[in-house]
């Protein structure tokens, strides 16, 4: 019975929890420090908040200023106007004064009041209700002059209502218990002297320490007389003064219902106001009550809207003009009005401000924050599904492919399989390359190892050579042999083509010159001859190798040698002087005609004489502007030269190749070897 298995599928590599790991990572990195720079964003939109109910408070309390600094100067006015027509009265202190102006009143039971006549004449009601305390007779002559300033008065103070936005009435308390209130309308609720006398020398006593006059505000007792006579009111006051003589207050009754639309108008949405004194005495606080409270330290009030904690009068005037501080949990703004002794202070709680900005910009900071995390999923599951989790197969199948584990393409995306397949096979030919290069390094450390490693030391001479391959094998090669009779074999050789077909091609020609050679039987032309032969023979590649082939004797300094196609070589005398040394007739190269003849020569070197040999590489190397170094240059190098020993030679024309070759790329092999006769 035959089983089949199936081919194991590769696991998903760590990779792909990686990158998941590293995906949900960034995206709460992103998240995170979107919404840190969020909270940033709504604490400088607070911030900015801030500013901008500071700059409400800053327009209202500027407002305001105008409001009361107008009714100040119609106030100044009215003094003014009243001292001008004094002028123009008889004397009040008269005895005939004083009986013409007691023709104009009626006692009562209760005091005294103007009489009342027809509208459009000089006593027409509209322009004031003038009443007093005790009888009209028999009075001081002071009493006298401030009832004739009163009646002076009545037109001013009567029409100051539509002269000062806002004003509900005029009013003129005199220190003699009576007062003028204009103008005068049906339904307003006469306030009897006897009720207001109680009260006026405490609002004298701080009218009178206020020697600017203008707004000193009347005591509690007395803003509520006037309040339940013309309706709710801020009173701005100033004293009224005949001479040094002290008359009376002359005061406008701002009304608090056109103030609180004024503050509407330059209010911020939220929160709240008032105007206090600078005693503390509450003036207005719109959406309360409408009517003024002394503060004490802190109070609670419940029916305020907002916030509701107050705090002492010493504590406000520590804090800046307009600008916000925070206090118990409240934003608090005092603005100090220039006009008059009294300050506006705005408050509200700092949670109602975190609160609107969080409804003006919280929606669409968490529309971005849901969005972007929608984005980043959904790019997270696209990548995954049609790149990483593909990618990570495709990681793990090469990793089977290259432990030789051959594997079908999973299921991927159908996009991805030509990749699977293409990566697949350059993979695989990549292996292939790689097991190749590996070759080529073992060839060419082959090679190299098969090159002299060591030279002769003797006294009469001295040989050194190096070869400088273009690639990883070489085609060029050197060697020397220590031949039966003493004598030493000299080869420098050039094979046809680069890598390791001509590298297997000079290792052959090697085996055959060293085989031939190493008895010094056989002359050196012969030699030349048969190892021509054998590398003709099978030669189907058509290679083909330069040589040249000498023999050394250390006795005589003679060089008895043969060329086959090879450069020719370079005598440098001990004297300095330079020679080419070149055969007679060119012979063909080792393994290009077979049965061709070769003939040798011989050359005498004398002690300190050197001969170079060399491979083309040499003399054909190029530089960036595609020129050969050259057989000329190479005798220039050489020429005119202190003796020196034969691996400085070698020496000295690599590194002047390497110059030359500066920015190129090497072409071909270099190979030097130098023969020195020391005696």
């Amino acid at each position: 019975m035959t089983s089949t298995t199936t081919p194991e599928q590769p696991s998903e590599p760590k990779f792909y929890k990686v990158y998941t790991l590293i995906m949900v990572s960034v995206f709460l990195l992103i998240l995170l420090s979107l919404s840190a720079f969020f909270v940033h964003r709504l604490d400088q939109q607070v911030q900015n908040e801030i500013k901008s109910i500071e700059f409400y408070v800053d327009e209202n309390g500027q407002q305001l200023d105008y409001l009361f600094r107008s009714a100040i100067d119609q106030l100044e006015i009215t003094e003014l106007d009243l001292k001008l027509k004094k002028l123009e009265q008889p004397d009040c202190t008269e005895a005939s004064y004083a009986a013409s102006v007691q023709s104009l009143f009626n006692d009562t039971a209760s005091g005294f009041e103007l009489k009342v006549a027809a509208q459009g004449s000089n006593q027409d009601p509209w322009l004031g209700r003038l009443v007093g305390a005790g009888s009209i007779q028999g009075r001081s002559a002071p009493f006298y002059c401030d009832l004739q300033a009163s009646l002076l008065l009545r037109q001013n103070l009567a029409s100051l209502p539509n002269t000062v936005s806002g004003a509900n009435n005029a009013y003129f308390i005199s220190r003699h218990d009576f007062y003028l209130l204009a103008p005068w309308q049906t339904g307003h609720v006469q306030i009897s002297p006897t009720e207001l006398k109680p009260h006026l020398a405490d609002y004298f006593a701080a009218l009178q320490a206020n020697q600017q006059g203008s707004g000193a505000a009347p005591s509690s007792a007395i803003h509520d007389l006037f309040d339940d006579s013309v309706g709710s009111v801020v009173p701005v006051s100033m004293p009224l003064y005949d001479g040094n003589r002290f008359m009376g207050a002359l005061s406008i009754g701002l009304s608090i219902e056109f103030i609180d639309r004024m503050n509407e108008m330059h209010h911020y949405p939220i929160g709240q106001s008032m105007i206090i004194d600078q005693k503390g005495q509450q003036l207005l606080q719109p959406d309360i009550d409408l009517q003024p409270k002394a503060m004490s330290d802190t109070y609670t009030d419940a029916s305020a809207q907002g916030s509701s904690l107050f705090t002492s009068i010493d504590l406000l005037a520590q804090m800046p003009h307009a600008k916000a501080a925070r206090l118990d949990g409240d934003i608090v703004i005092v603005y100090r009005l220039k006009s008059v002794p009294w300050s506006l202070v705005f408050t509200i709680p700092e949670n109602e401000v975190h609160a609107k900005i969080r409804h003006d910009f919280g929606p669409g900071m968490l529309g971005v924050l849901l969005g972007l995390a929608v984005l980043m999923l959904t790019s997270y599951l696209v990548t995954s599904r049609y790149f990483v989790r593909p990618a990570s197969k495709l990681v793990s199948h090469v990793a089977q492919e290259s432990n030789f584990k051959p594997q079908p393409i999973p299921d991927v995306p159908k996009t991805w399989r030509p990749w699977f397949e293409v990566i697949t096979k350059t993979f695989r030919e990549s292996l292939e390359y790689t097991t190749l290069q590996r070759e080529i390094d073992i060839a060419a450390k082959l090679q190299l190892s098969l090159l002299p490693s060591t030279f002769p030391k003797d006294s009469r001479f001295e040989i050194w050579g190096r070869m400088k391959p273009a690639k990883y094998v070489g085609g060029d090669f050197y060697d020397h042999l220590e031949l039966d009779n003493g004598d030493r074999a000299l080869v420098v050789a050039d094979v046809s083509g680069k890598g390791i077909p001509a590298g297997l091609f000079g290792m052959v020609s090697k085996t055959y010159l060293r085989s031939l050679a190493m008895y010094g039987l056989v002359p050196v032309h012969e030699i030349m001859r048969r190892v021509n032969n054998r590398l003709c023979e099978d030669n189907d590649t058509c290679m083909f190798v330069t040589v040249f082939y000498g023999q050394y004797s250390p006795d005589t300094g003679v060089v008895t040698m043969s060329n086959a196609g090879h450069p020719p070589q370079l005598l440098i005398s001990a004297n300095g002087e330079v020679r080419w040394i070149k055969p007679e007739i060119n012979h063909p190269a080792l393994g290009v005609l077979e049965n061709a003849d070769y003939d040798q020569t011989t050359l005498q070197l004398e002690p300190g004489d050197q001969l170079l040999m060399f491979s083309d590489g040499v003399s054909e190397a190029m530089n960036t502007s595609q020129e050969e170094f050259g057989y000329e240059r190479l005798a220039q190098l050489l020429a005119n030269q202190p003796t020196v020993s034969a691996q400085a030679t070698v020496q000295r024309v690599f590194e002047a190749i390497a110059a030359h070759e500066a920015g190129t790329e090497q072409s071909d092999d270099i190979t030097c070897m130098v023969l020195h006769r020391l005696a």
